[in-house]
């Protein structure tokens, strides 16, 4: 008996852990390689597990007539499940495809390129095989939500303690070590990411930090608690130690077209104004400790200078090196020219995009198009700018991006008319767009996998209200 127990719960085991694999890996995995199987990423490998153990299991609910393809011969016909909002999700994904797989075959960028840049995206294709084994009960969505935010915990934990070993050694190549170390765990069968090596100062900003951003959609979802405050502070903690403004601009612009949203749609009752005052005052002490004792004032520094632009000729980098009681009060010339070249960067870019966009403005050149005037050392992968608008507009021209506007309008009118619970999702997708303005997340294992989490959420929320509505006696 306890065997044959055993044996049923087998299978629902295996997809947890697989579940937990894919999960972890995608939020703590940096880059993906961190592990190599032969030359494979070890991403690659979970995502196909994880993608297998979906199949395995519509092929179980086929067999056990609990899903069919057709109406009349089974519970659940997949066709019956499907709504709008799924319809024109793969409708949006069908029209990417054309920049995919046409478009750059015959702009003279190659499809290879495409698909390298694009590669990400075959997270959202986990959309609907997820979805169907939601709509019959096989998963539930809320229940994968204390893994991810057990691995978020962990993600911000990292950020902090990069920062501060490399604080205390006074020496970034402390992260260096740190992946290095499990390198020779792996016995060389890994990969590490690129390590940002700031001459001045120290910051910890990954492609995974963007999913920092998702702690405090989990702190709007919550209770407010001991545990919510905690968990709210380590997210907020991380974010400070990135020292990056467009994740913090994300944040800033995420929640103010949250809140927009439910003053417009007559939602007030959903801001819930005991646990925005406590978070405000969270991040406004935590900010000025952070900013005094680990960040040497460049917290506020950074924030004074985000638009500063046309630096000067006469300061380089590398110009000014800080010492500590020497010259610290360079700190803000210091930063203030770092950000002036960083800015003049972004507009160097700009102009360079839209003068190649204009030779095909409409349709663009595809993905994985780049300028002839800015190319990277190696051209084995595409450029990516920081820019996104330009950029989009380069390889996609005003329709692709008119497309993208569309699809975006629409998840907002879906929520508010068919979805109001998963409004707060819209807080998730506003910052992952403000964040990739400045910096190439958009089209990332982060992003796509946040906005794969985004629209299933809003998906089974329109379940739940058409149930509601229909359980509703008519008089």
């Amino acid at each position: 008996m306890g065997r044959s127990h055993l044996l049923k719960k087998m299978p629902r085991l295996l997809l947890t852990v697989i579940t937990a694999l894919f999960i972890g890996e995608l939020i703590l995995g940096y880059n993906g390689k961190l592990l190599l199987v032969g030359e494979i990423p070890v991403r690659v490998l979970t995502y196909a597990l994880f993608l297998a153990a979906l199949c395995g299991m519509l092929v179980h609910a086929a067999a056990t007539k609990k899903l069919t393809w057709v109406h009349g011969d089974g519970e659940a016909p997949v066709w019956g499940m499907l709504n709008p909002f799924d319809l024109v999700l793969a409708l949006f994904l069908l029209f990417n495809a054309i920049w995919v797989f046409i478009i750059p075959a015959f702009s003279g960028y190659g499809v290879e390129m495409a698909l390298q840049q694009v590669k990400s995206t075959t997270l959202l294709l986990l959309y609907f095989p997820l979805l169907i084994l939601m709509r019959i009960g096989y998963i539930r969505l809320h229940r994968a939500e204390p893994l991810i935010k057990f691995c978020l915990a962990g993600l911000a934990l990292l950020h902090i303690f990069l920062y501060t070993g490399e604080k205390i050694y006074g020496d970034a190549t402390f992260a260096i070590h740190f992946f290095e170390t499990l390198r020779s765990l792996t016995l060389g069968h890994s990969e590490r990411p690129p390590v940002m090596y700031p001459m001045n100062y120290f910051k910890i900003i990954y492609p995974t930090s963007l999913y920092l951003l998702m702690i405090f959609y989990f702190t709007h979802k919550s209770k407010l608690t001991p545990r919510t405050c905690l968990f709210y502070l380590l997210g907020l903690t991380a974010l400070f130690l990135t020292l990056t403004k467009s994740l913090w601009l994300g944040l800033l612009f995420g929640f103010l077209f949250l809140f927009l949203f439910y003053f417009r749609n007559r939602m007030k009752g959903r801001i819930h104004y005991k646990k925005l005052v406590v978070c405000l005052s969270l991040a406004v002490v935590s900010g000025y400790i952070l900013n005094a004792i680990l960040l040497d004032n460049y917290l506020f520094t950074r924030i004074q200078n985000t638009f500063a632009v046309n630096s000067t000729s006469a300061i380089k980098e590398g110009d000014i090196r800080i010492q500590e009681g020497v010259n610290e009060e360079l700190r803000f010339t210091d930063e203030l020219e770092g950000t002036k070249r960083a800015n003049d960067t972004r507009l160097v870019q700009t102009r360079a995009l839209l003068e190649q966009w204009r030779e095909s403005p409409w349709i663009g050149f595809g993905y994985g198009s780049y300028t002839e005037n800015l190319l990277r050392s190696s051209m084995e992968q595409p450029y990516l700018y920081e820019m996104l608008l330009p950029s989009l507009l380069l390889q996609i021209g005003v329709v692709g991006v008119a497309g993208w506007a569309a699809f975006f309008i629409f998840v907002v009118w879906f929520v508010k008319n068919k979805a109001a619970e998963a409004a707060g999702a819209l807080y998730l997708v506003v910052a992952i767009i403000v964040a990739s303005q400045f910096n190439p997340f958009i089209l990332g294992a982060p992003s796509m996998s946040m906005l794969l989490y985004c629209f299933l959420t809003i998906r089974m929320a329109a379940e739940t209200q058409d149930k509601a509505k229909s359980s509703i006696p008519r008089i």
